[in-house]
């Protein structure tokens, strides 16, 4: 199916629909919980699967609701009743609902499929915040034990380990080398402890400044996605979400050039912004996608790019994005659930060398101690 291409000057890539303002007060105290926010939209997206009409739906929740999503949902009324979309009151929020979370709106509004769109939307966010959940939870216990294990090891360090150095001084020891190692650790951390402070805080100011530098980061961007395990999830989670939002945008009957133009702003990899970047200019010239893609295939999958090349051809092309979508965010679920699994034992391995070094450190000078006396 051959999409229509719409030709925008670079000034004229802007959302349909302009940013609506509030008052600075209202938007400190008009917030929404990541929980709150996925209810309002699964709520939204059954009353209107049930036959509600919007502005019916809309009241059905308004007179459900407390505190912010009340405001919120008041101003919603009273755009729609005043003619106005759905869209514009969600643009009044765009530090709640994002402008693709809005452009995403506005064209389920103007193609009919506004249930459709609601329905990725609460899906998306669903994930985003089980995700969030998850992470919180299989790192809380993996982080109590890193940071109890360290806590415990920089006090024998610092106030433990020196008074029994001296000891073994005193006694002319010979101190092997896991023993002398840690002496020179322990006489940094407490003889140089504000050049330590200040050269960490120092590291972190150039990684952040480095970071804010277009060609630093687009290398940073490129290494982190090379990086084993962690570069295949971050880079698989980013074609689950931008494959998904492409055909999402297609589906509602949004030119494939506005489409890629809305998916590549929700990406923040440097590679993957400039793929976009070719990507639209061949669109602008009525190229396809797969011409630029096989120039990408470092990070996106020979297997995605064929797939893509088919649908085109047999103008399925958003159905092909959406399975595409779909499988690359249950290979990003698979993983992490692997990762959280091996995660645990590893650092608790880890935490048992760091043990193991500190006792050695500790016991066999005073072992060596007791074999000279004897």
């Amino acid at each position: 199916m051959n999409k229509k291409i719409e030709t925008k000057k670079p000034q004229e890539k802007t959302a349909s629909i302009a940013k609506r303002k509030i008052s600075a007060w209202e938007k400190l105290n008009i917030r929404l919980s990541a929980k709150e926010k996925v209810l309002f939209i699964k709520y939204l997206h059954v009353l209107l699967k049930s036959g509600l009409s919007l502005n019916d739906a809309l009241d059905v929740l308004l007179s459900q609701s407390t505190g912010p999503l009340k405001k919120i949902l008041e101003r919603l009324v009273r755009e729609v009743e005043s003619g106005r979309t759905l869209a514009s009151g969600l643009s009044y929020y765009p530090h709640i609902f994002s402008d693709v979370f809005v452009n995403l709106v506005q064209a389920g509004e103007n193609s009919g499929t506004l249930e459709k769109n609601l329905e990725y939307l609460a899906e998306q966010t669903q994930k985003q915040y089980d995700l969030r959940q998850s992470i919180k939870g299989s790192m809380m216990y993996p982080i109590i034990v890193l940071v109890g294990g360290l806590g415990v090891s920089i006090f024998i360090i610092v106030f433990i380990f020196p008074s029994i150095i001296s000891l073994f001084e005193t006694l002319n020891v010979d101190l092997p080398f896991a023993t002398r190692m840690l002496l020179f650790i322990a006489n940094t951390i407490t003889g140089r402890p504000l050049e330590i402070v200040l050269g960490i805080i120092l590291v972190i100011i150039l990684f952040i400044i480095a970071a804010k530098i277009r060609p630093t980061r687009y290398i940073l961007d490129s290494i982190l996605l090379k990086m084993p395990v962690v570069g295949t999830i971050i880079c698989d989670s980013i074609l689950s979400n931008v494959f998904r939002l492409l055909g999402t945008l297609l589906q509602s009957g949004m030119p494939l050039k506005q489409s890629i133009y809305i998916t590549e702003s929700t990406v923040s990899s440097l590679p993957f912004r400039k793929m976009f970047d070719d990507l639209d200019a061949k669109v602008t010239q009525g190229g396809e996608l797969v011409t630029v893609l096989r120039n990408y295939d470092g990070i996106v999958p020979i297997m995605a790019i064929r797939l893509i090349h088919v649908g085109t051809q047999t103008g399925e092309l958003e159905n092909m994005l959406l399975y595409l979508g779909d499988f690359y965010g249950k290979e990003v679920d698979e993983l992490s659930k692997r990762i959280s699994i091996i995660i645990e034992p590893v650092l608790i391995i880890a935490m048992g060398v760091m043990v193991g070094f500190l006792a050695f450190a500790v016991i066999s000078p005073i072992y060596q101690v007791i074999t000279n006396v004897s």
